[in-house]
């Protein structure tokens, strides 16, 4: 297959109908990303185009996906994944994963990921908030000070500010990373990824992005300075 027509081509894995729980913040993100990745379009109302956690086509959005068949619930539609009865209905799913300040962050990052970038960004998306999750987690929680660390690529950062480059310069440099990375001959990192998948299905988000971290670097740092973000480049 030539490198145009797997840039086009959309992923044929299936999304497994067994729910598995996830324990910790890692298996969050991972699991998330995969489903994403996978499913390759938004879970939304087909007649409004809203978001569901559900759709009538039974696609699932971010958050939707680590809440298992036994405890959805249609009312939570509409509702953020801050909500209490959106945060219980994920605890009852997940009966080990502690749900606090740092695993409901990142709940509102991929709902974000989900509802706000286009499909076709969430796997370059995906690298940024791998790349600088121990800071964002650091920087939206009441633990600033804390040297607590997660297993995601980098340590914390001393960025001056965040969440102004969350809403607009993560955005613009997720696009600009497609563009470099599909705008090439060889296999894109993304379609590499779900070549990898099919011959591998327990792979995770963070082992591929720590197996072609220098690559993934090159097209963050490259498309951040095509920005002149200098708040988010670094070596």
């Amino acid at each position: 297959m030539e490198a145009s027509e797997l840039i086009s081509h959309k992923p044929t894995t299936t999304v497994s109908s067994e729910y598995v729980p996830v324990k910790n913040l890692e298996e969050v993100f991972d699991t998330i990303v995969k489903h994403l990745l996978i499913q390759n379009e938004r879970s939304e109302n087909q007649y409004k185009g809203d978001c569901q956690y559900r759709s009538s086509v039974n696609l699932k959005c971010a958050i939707g996906c680590i809440i298992s068949d036994e405890f959805y619930d249609e009312l939570i539609e509409g509702s953020t994944a801050d909500v209490e009865e959106v945060i219980s209905a994920i605890q009852n799913s997940n009966p080990d994963l502690v749900i606090d300040e740092d695993v409901q962050t990142l709940f509102m990052l991929m709902q974000n990921l989900h509802d706000k970038i286009i499909p076709e960004h969430w796997f370059y998306m995906a690298f940024l908030y791998y790349r600088d999750m121990n800071f964002i987690l650091q920087s939206n929680t009441s633990r600033f000070l804390e040297n607590k660390k997660y297993s995601f690529g980098f340590p914390t950062q001393s960025y001056s500010s965040i969440g102004t480059a969350m809403n607009t310069l993560y955005d613009d440099a997720a696009y600009k990373m497609h563009h470099r990375d599909t705008n090439g001959y060889r296999l894109c990192q993304k379609e590499k990824y779900m070549s990898q998948l099919k011959e591998n299905p327990s792979l995770s988000i963070r082992e591929f992005f720590g197996q072609e971290e220098n690559r993934m670097r090159e097209l963050a740092h490259n498309s951040l300075c095509e920005l002149n973000a200098s708040l988010l480049i670094y070596s």
